[in-house]
């Protein structure tokens, strides 16, 4: 059988699965089945602490925009990053073009390139908001001197300002 200890501690146990978490120093021996015990071996498990990403929410964008989702870190630490969708399915790119107007979460997940070790997945989420739409009143015709009342031409829908431009 194979016996494990905390360096220093006399209790021993036989399950290998253990879950430190900090550094710890075990020390293993194998018993024969006639009693002889090896010599100790060290065995030193190093913890590393998980990846943590600071994420914000990308608060808007509009319908058929591209969205870059790195936008959303706010320290990275040299980590690898990796972006999901809403099912958590890997991207092939940190730009999404999402669907439709509405709410999407979108997920990323760092990776320490140095220990290996994986970041919980993070949510970025996004508002779609749809994109308003301008019914204009054209051509009139006016006389040299009238006033126009622009606003009373166009309509944007709720929430929206409108903005004219000269042409030509």
């Amino acid at each position: 059988s194979v016996e494990y200890n905390v360096r220093g501690n006399r209790n021993t146990f036989s399950d290998p699965l253990v879950s430190p978490n900090s550094t710890t120093y075990y020390e293993v021996c194998v018993v024969s089945a006639s009693g002889c015990r090896s010599d100790k071996q060290l065995l030193t498990i190093s913890v590393s602490q998980k990846p943590q990403l600071l994420v914000r929410s990308l608060s808007m964008a509009c319908f058929n925009s591209e969205v870059n989702l790195s936008n959303a870190i706010i320290n990275n630490s040299g980590y690898t990053l990796d972006y999901f969708d809403q099912h958590k399915a890997l991207l092939t790119s940190n730009r999404v073009t999402p669907p439709a107007p509405g709410e999407y979460t979108y997920y990323v997940q760092a990776t320490d390139p140095v220990s290996g070790c994986i970041g919980d997945y993070q949510p970025v989420v996004i508002e779609v908001r749809s994109i308003p739409e301008v019914t204009a009143i054209y051509p009139m015709d006016v006389c040299e001197g009238e006033t126009i009342l622009f606003t009373s031409l166009a309509t944007g829908g709720k929430d929206t300002k409108l903005n004219f431009y000269l042409q030509g």
